[in-house]
């Protein structure tokens, strides 16, 4: 059970992600391990599904930079889902073994990675996965209109930086979604490190 959420900004990525680990479907506890990581110097990634895929994901993952001439969407579609497998198969784990997804920053970009290896991004410069993505993103659709732009008609508003905002989407799953549990962390692959815990 986990809620994963990211919006793009204009610095790169930014991921947050709750602690909830559910055993079986009796019961949970608070996990020590993030759900979200930066991979790279320039990729962060947040996921879902049971805690050894994400173990396989973190601790084999080695992916060549992306050259150049590529689009982000050809790079994560070829060599980023290839080094996926891979993590997979050294960590002895079958892609099929249950559902999960994954989100992913690149540069300013926010993509997600499916069970099925589809990559897919969202016009609107946010997404959410997990247990409580059902509210994460509506928080996230409220919030936007609150933003320095509003995502349809770039009016200038209130300002709402993004750590605050995927705080909300967050609490919100916490509050309404089982299995999304604080304290949050927060991820990004902006020029600088940096790691965030907010009790909510």
């Amino acid at each position: 059970m986990t809620t994963i959420c990211g919006i793009e900004t204009d610095k790169g990525v930014l991921l947050g992600g709750d602690s909830h680990v559910g055993v079986g479907d009796s019961f949970g506890f608070i996990s020590t391990s993030p759900k979200v990581w930066r991979a790279t110097d320039s990729i962060v990634v947040g996921m879902t599904g049971t805690f050894r895929m994400l173990q396989a994901v973190k601790y084999f993952f080695t992916v060549e930079r992306m050259g150049k001439d590529l689009e982000i969407e050809e790079y994560l579609s070829t060599d980023f889902v290839n080094a996926i497998r891979g993590c997979f198969q050294a960590g002895g784990i079958s892609n099929g073994e249950c559902d999960w997804s994954m989100l992913i920053g690149v540069k300013s970009e926010l993509w997600c990675l499916d069970s099925g290896m589809g990559m897919t991004r969202s016009h609107m410069g946010f997404f959410a996965v997990g247990s409580g993505s059902d509210l994460a993103l509506g928080s996230l659709l409220t919030t936007a209109g609150l933003c320095a732009y509003s995502v349809k008609y770039e009016i200038p508003q209130a300002f709402i930086d993004p750590e605050s905002r995927l705080h909300y989407a967050l609490s919100c799953s916490a509050e309404y979604a089982f299995g999304t549990q604080p304290p949050f962390i927060y991820e990004n692959n902006y020029p600088y490190a940096q790691l965030t815990l907010i009790e909510g």
